[in-house]
């Protein structure tokens, strides 16, 4: 049987895999955060250990890679 259309454009990649093969990027209309270094430095620990091993951050959405700097900008994402 034929994959549907939708099939076709998802693909489900691991959070370690995405950062070790792409650069991202957060577009301007996204909502800034207001981490203290004590949050940023928990956070990128967890994403440290993400890399190492299997780690359920969530769903992100982002879109193809940028043609131009080759960068998947997020769209959506926990």
């Amino acid at each position: 049987m034929p994959k549907s259309l939708l099939d076709q454009r998802l693909e489900w990649i691991g959070i370690g895999n995405i950062l070790k093969s792409h650069l991202l990027k957060v577009p301007p209309f996204q909502r800034s955060f207001a981490w203290a270094k004590a949050e940023f430095e928990d956070f990128w620990d967890d994403l440290s250990e993400a890399l190492k091993d299997e780690y359920f951050l969530g769903p992100i959405v982002v879109t193809a890679p940028n043609k131009q700097d080759g960068r998947l900008t997020i769209i959506d994402g926990q």
